[in-house]
């Protein structure tokens, strides 16, 4: 039943950090407006080391999504991953300073 199908699947979290050509080019913003697209929660922030972090929130699929579209617009060479259940914590998807 498609009712069933809507509640077996349970949100999830990832953290991502991107290297490449990641920074000075709208990633963030990009990203932010790709994730609320989705319907995804988190957030996006630049580290000194060049790199960028992501931490989105939501179904599995959708958070796949985001990374397929972020890859096709940007030249990403190694993305580290770390997944965990969904903290429920965000309300938006947000660019963090």
């Amino acid at each position: 039943m498609s009712d069933h199908t809507a509640h077996s699947i349970s949100p999830i979290s990832q953290e991502i950090i991107f290297s490449g050509r990641v920074q000075g080019v709208g990633f963030r913003f990009t990203a932010q407006r790709f994730a609320v697209d989705l319907g995804l929660t988190g957030w996006v922030q630049n580290w000194p080391t060049g790199d960028v972090q992501l931490h989105a929130e939501g179904e599995s699929g959708r958070i796949k999504d985001l990374v397929e579209r972020l890859k096709t617009h940007f030249s990403i060479y190694d993305m580290k991953v770390t997944e965990g259940p969904a903290s429920g914590m965000y309300s938006s998807f947000d660019v963090r300073y």
